[in-house]
């Protein structure tokens, strides 16, 4: 599920951990600091998100809808 932040005035997504942007230093930033998930993540990208706006600054700006968890799941 696609998430939207914004940083340094600029905004870019994380689908499928792929981040997309228009400014190519922040998108470089964004692909350094990507980490793989652990486990049985259900919404790798907003972790990812979250881990990048911790790091770099900024603000997530659309989450997506909200994520589905699997009741016979233990995340």
């Amino acid at each position: 599920m696609a998430v939207t932040i914004e940083l340094m005035g600029v905004k870019a997504t994380i689908q499928d951990l792929m981040w997309s942007c228009k400014d190519e230093e922040v998108l470089t930033f964004l692909k350094r600091i990507l980490t793989p998930p652990g486990g049985a993540d259900p919404n790798p990208d907003l972790i990812a998100a979250q881990h990048a706006i911790k790091n770099l600054g900024g603000e997530i700006v659309d989450e997506g809808p909200p994520t589905k968890f699997d009741p016979d799941v233990i995340y």
